[in-house]
């Protein structure tokens, strides 16, 4: 069981139309922490993620229910 992985926090420089660019952050996650079978997430699960004081918080969002 993998309970932890070192990281790090990726910047990609996109640009968009005429002249405008805008950053992209990306976290890396190891693939021997994703393959763990305790890990939380599947591929394409949509997540929420929070800022609480110095660490991020990854949940699963919860879904949206249409009234019936």
């Amino acid at each position: 069981m993998v309970a932890k992985a070192d990281t790090k926090l990726s910047v990609a420089k996109k640009k968009v139309g005429k002249g405008r660019a805008y950053e992209a952050f990306t976290i890396y996650l190891p693939s021997v922490l994703v393959r763990d079978s305790a890990f939380p997430f599947k591929p394409k699960d949509k997540l929420v993620v929070k800022i609480q004081g110095e660490r991020l918080l990854v949940e699963k969002r919860k879904s949206k229910r249409s009234p019936s």
